[in-house]
């Protein structure tokens, strides 16, 4: 399940799809006119927000990053993030279109302290594989291919 939202350059919500709102237990009427930083985890804020500026500003097109939202039932969840910036036709910042979807819950144990707002490199490695394996076969498979024929190559010579 994957979480689709509009949002303001402010951080607003505008609309969020079903998916987004039942990971965080809002109705959609709930949620718009919510501010993102309202149902992200105070540790994970201050990324979030540095990130988006950079979006907004064209500096980079996207980002993506393991957070934790509070659910309207004060309950946390870990998600996978992936935020870009929508632009008219001049390049112009409209809003941004985060996509989001759950993970397993992390243990405890896994996580530095619970206000610390990082988890482990090597859980965050393993998350993002569990999440991105297509895409990192696809890669390998790319690059075996590649080294297959400049190996063949060299042989040939």
């Amino acid at each position: 399940m994957t979480g689709a939202a509009l949002v303001e350059k402010d951080g607003t919500f505008v609309t969020a799809n079903e998916a987004y709102c039942s990971i965080l237990g809002y109705a959609n009427s709930e949620l718009a006119g919510k501010r993102f930083q309202e149902v992200t985890y105070p540790g994970d804020t201050e990324y979030d927000e540095e990130m988006a500026s950079r979006v907004a500003a064209g500096q980079i097109e996207s980002y993506t990053m393991t957070k934790r939202y509070v659910t309207k039932r004060s309950s946390v969840v870990w998600v996978r993030l992936r935020v870009d910036a929508l632009r008219d036709g001049d390049g112009q910042f409209l809003c941004f279109l985060a996509q989001c979807h759950p993970l397993e819950p992390i243990p405890a144990a896994a996580v530095a302290t619970p206000t610390s707002g990082t988890i482990p490199r090597e859980v965050a490695l393993l998350v993002w594989v569990k999440a991105n394996w297509p895409v990192l076969l696809w890669v390998l498979s790319g690059l075996a291919a590649v080294l297959g024929y400049a190996l063949q190559s060299i042989g040939k010579r």
